[in-house]
This record gives structure tokens, sequence and C-alpha cells, in this order.
């Protein structure tokens, strides 16, 4: 991605910019895909950790289990108009804001997948976690077995 030095992210910036735009196209080496919302973590160390989850039936974790892989967040984007610079000539061009992150995909074992669940749960809609009978346990772990977790 061409990125110009004025429009470079700091760190924290980027690691905000995920937290409040967590869904990210996932790519692997041989050129799939899959959107997938992803939840960062940061350890006592500092350390940043991605997890996410897919539906088994999605044959695209079956090939990623510690590949490299790429996850493109993206922000707010829109068109910006030559007729709204003040000098001419001027030429079209797109606004955006991306974060690309890069990392070792690591397929996660049901307990933390089901940690990453109620991560997920607690960040997009934590009032299902006070009601505590909507989503039995017994349900979840029945669609549990239905995907897989992993960590990048």
């Amino acid at each position: 991605m061409y990125l110009p030095k004025k429009s470079q992210m700091h760190s924290h910036e980027a690691l905000d910019f995920i937290q409040e735009f967590g869904f990210a196209l996932l790519s692997s080496s041989d050129l799939q895909a899959s959107h997938l919302p992803l939840i960062l973590k940061t350890d006592a160390d500092g350390n940043h950790t991605l997890y996410g989850h897919m539906a088994k039936a999605n044959n695209h974790w079956k090939t990623l289990d510690l590949q490299t892989v790429l996850a493109v967040f993206s922000g707010p984007h829109g068109y910006i108009s030559p007729t709204w610079y003040d000098g001419f000539p001027a030429v079209p061009t797109w606004n955006y804001a991306a974060v690309h992150v890069t990392g070792i995909f690591e397929l996660t074992d049901s307990n933390e997948t089901i940690l990453h669940l109620t991560d997920t749960i607690a960040k997009y809609e934590p009032e299902l976690l006070q009601h505590g009978g909507f989503i039995p346990n017994d349900y979840r772990d029945k669609l549990a077995k239905a995907i897989v977790g992993f960590k990048i």
C-alpha cells in the first residue's frame, strides 16, 4: 500500500483504529480472503494479539495454521473532487484510512475460542451477557462446534 509520510499512523493510533474498526479482511498467500470481526488484546508485556473465529464450513482456515496472514482494517473513506481544491488543475482522488497487520495465524482450542466469543459479545452487544439466559451455555457450546477460533 502506498503510504505518504504525512499520512502514516503511529502505533498507538493504529491500535485505536483497530479497536474502532475491528472488521477486517483476512488474506493468505494463496489469495483466499475472509471478512471477519477481530478483537485486539494487549497482554501485560505490551504484546498485541488479534482473536477471531470463522465458520468451520469456510475452507480458508484449513490452509492458514502457522502461516503468515495479512489483516486489513478499513475505516472511513470518500471521494475527493478536484473542484474542492483552490488550485487548478487538480485531479480527483480517494481519501481513506486503513491499517494493515501481518502475523502468524494459529488455531485456538475450544476453551480459548469460547473466551474469545465472550469478548466479541462484550464488545459488540454487552447487554446479551447481562441477561444470562439469552445465550444459554449449552446452546453456545453447540454453536461453538461449528466454528474454528484463531489468533494472530
